[in-house]
């Protein structure tokens, strides 16, 4: 079976996982899949549980909708610790942490089940300012879906990329 019929025969992550936390194994296959996108200089910015597809048999996931991806030379950011780089591939793994485990997971840590992506998360938002978050949705039009994962979620954000982004960095900047 090829890739296309693999695709076709696989559900977006939050229908996989029904309720359910996700398991550490399949965590790890996610972030194997960023990690391996952010290598190849993309950013998605806009992964989350919908743009995240698992085959029925829980042994391959892939990631969908590059829409509003950028590759890294489009961001302006060309160093090896280069900010808005950081920034981005941070809003990355924030929305994807925030849209598979959950506000209440994120905020208090509240699920062991989860903590591979929110472990992932954290450590790469370290370090960054709310202004740098800021600035990269600002002016790369920011990830449109932070305003869905608020209203799926039922977070009390404002509809706006800057309150979503405080809420954010609020959240994934908290002490472990």
């Amino acid at each position: 079976q090829g890739f296309e019929e693999d695709l076709l025969d696989a559900v977006n992550l939050s229908t996989f996982i029904d309720g359910e936390p996700v398991s550490p194994e399949l965590q790890r296959k996610i972030i194997g899949l960023v990690e391996s996108v952010h290598r190849k200089n993309i950013v998605h910015f806009d992964l989350h549980d919908q743009n995240v597809m698992i085959a029925r048999n829980g042994k391959q996931a892939y990631i969908i909708d590059f829409g509003l991806g950028k590759r890294r030379a489009d961001l302006g950011a060309d160093g090896e610790d280069d900010k808005v780089w950081r920034v981005a591939r941070a809003i990355d793994w924030c929305t994807l942490a925030l849209s598979v485990c959950g506000y209440e997971a994120c905020k208090h840590n509240k699920y062991p089940s989860s903590t591979l992506l929110i472990k992932q998360a954290r450590q790469a938002i370290n370090g960054i300012t709310l202004a740098q978050l800021e600035s990269v949705l600002y002016e790369h039009e920011g990830p449109t879906m932070l305003v869905n994962l608020v209203e799926k979620r039922g977070l009390k954000m404002f509809p706006k990329s800057v309150a979503d982004a405080a809420k954010i960095w609020d959240i994934m900047t908290l002490v472990e």
